[in-house]
């Protein structure tokens, strides 16, 4: 008896999805009316809108995207997630110009770069190039182009980017930031001799190593055991020499291990003539790359110096206005304690100078006691500004990585 009647429930199921199958879609009228629902309370009214929705979302794509800008927040980002996820043509160009809005938030973000990244690489450069050829596209536009050719593993994107590169002033943040791309594409990709080659010659100060021994040194960090890991971590150590072009342009990896590694080496040092690079790039991956990536970015952020006036001129083109917001707000709080950077410079002087004092003249000399003093004066003034300066990332970035932010406003 019981087996018949567990043939009977899956006969009676069975039926029930065939005859929601046979079902035509919900009209796009219907899916509008639907709407207000993605941001109710009730998760059940949430849950039935949104299968509506997705059930007319391939025929009523373009009345949806008109609907976007005004749903309240949390549903325009259902609503986004659900077009992202579609078959439509459209949504490349949906997804291209969430990323180049910037008034865009982070979720909004993530979303679209998630779909972009799932996209066959060769549609996602054409649609990419045709941005790029606009004319009158603005630097922020530009800028996000720029890195999503860097996620778009081909050799033809490699060429892109290196004619791109070329054309760019060399040295400026434009120039690093395609760089960092570039390399991006080429650690992505499974052979890149030539690309990597090309590199090498304009940086001989990089890596000597072949792509290949790079790409084999990388796979291996996906290994099971945790001393093939750290095998495979020393041995890219040697290979990468420390670079940090190599490690920013690895940080944006779409493998977690590959970007734990990089975040975490390049966090340990940065230099002074590539921090605006380097934060330039965190700023991006904290606004775009998943929770573990963007926490990641954030301790790397910590370890640069504060922007300077000058520096955020050049930010604020690059951007979100909400990034720069909360960077702003964390500058705020850094005025009481003085410059970071001159701070940690002074540090690093002083510490230097003591040791060879100490060593000649011992620790009771007055002049060794006059540098102590002065060094504890220092660090302590340091220590109180690094405080506020990972303070404030903390405060103004982690809560929103983590997805709880102080509410926004629609």
């Amino acid at each position: 008896m019981v087996r018949v009647a567990m043939v009977l429930v899956a006969a009676i199921a069975c039926l029930a999805q065939s005859a929601r199958a046979q079902e035509p879609p919900p009209s796009v009228a219907r899916a509008v009316s639907a709407l207000p629902y993605l941001s109710s309370t009730v998760p059940e009214q949430r849950v039935r809108a949104e299968s509506i929705i997705e059930a007319a979302a391939p025929a009523g794509f373009d009345k949806l995207v008109s609907e976007l800008p005004r749903q309240p927040r949390q549903g325009r980002e259902s609503l986004l997630r659900i077009l992202a996820n579609t078959n439509h043509g459209g949504r490349v160009e949906l997804c291209l110009a969430t990323l180049c809005r910037q008034d865009a938030r982070r979720v909004e973000r993530v979303i679209a770069r998630d779909a972009l990244d799932r996209l066959d690489p060769g549609r996602l450069l054409d649609a990419v190039s045709a941005r790029l050829a606009a004319p009158e596209l603005d630097e922020f536009s530009r800028a996000q182009c720029h890195n999503l050719l860097g996620q778009i593993a081909t050799a033809r994107t490699q060429g892109v980017l290196e004619e791109l590169w070329r054309a760019a002033p060399p040295d400026s943040p434009q120039a690093t930031r395609l760089e960092i791309a570039l390399l991006r594409s080429i650690l992505a990709s499974g052979n890149a001799e030539p690309a990597w080659s090309r590199w090498q010659k304009r940086r001989p100060e990089g890596p000597t190593c072949t792509h290949r021994e790079l790409a084999d040194a990388l796979r291996a960090l996906a290994r099971p055991t945790s001393m093939e890991r750290l095998e495979a971590e020393g041995r890219l150590a040697l290979l990468v020499n420390g670079d940090t072009r190599v490690l920013a342009a690895l940080g944006g990896s779409l493998l977690p291990e590959r970007a734990s590694y990089a975040l975490s080496a390049l966090r340990r040092n940065v230099p002074e003539e590539l921090q605006y690079a380097v934060l330039e790039t965190m700023l991006d991956l904290v606004s775009t790359a998943g929770q573990d990536s963007a926490l990641a970015a954030i301790d790397v952020a910590v370890a640069c110096a504060p922007p300077t006036p000058a520096d955020m001129d050049t930010l604020r083109l690059v951007i979100t206005q909400d990034t720069m917001a909360r960077m702003e707000s964390i500058l705020e709080g850094l005025r009481r304690g003085g410059n970071l950077a001159d701070l940690r410079k002074q540090h690093a002087r002083i510490s230097a100078e003591l040791r060879p004092l100490l060593l000649r003249r011992g620790a009771v000399d007055h002049e060794t006691i006059s540098r102590i003093r002065e060094l504890a004066g220092v660090r302590q003034q340091l220590e109180f500004v690094e405080g506020q300066w990972r303070q404030g990332w903390r405060r103004e970035f982690e809560g929103e990585v983590l997805g709880m932010g102080r509410p926004q406003e629609p």
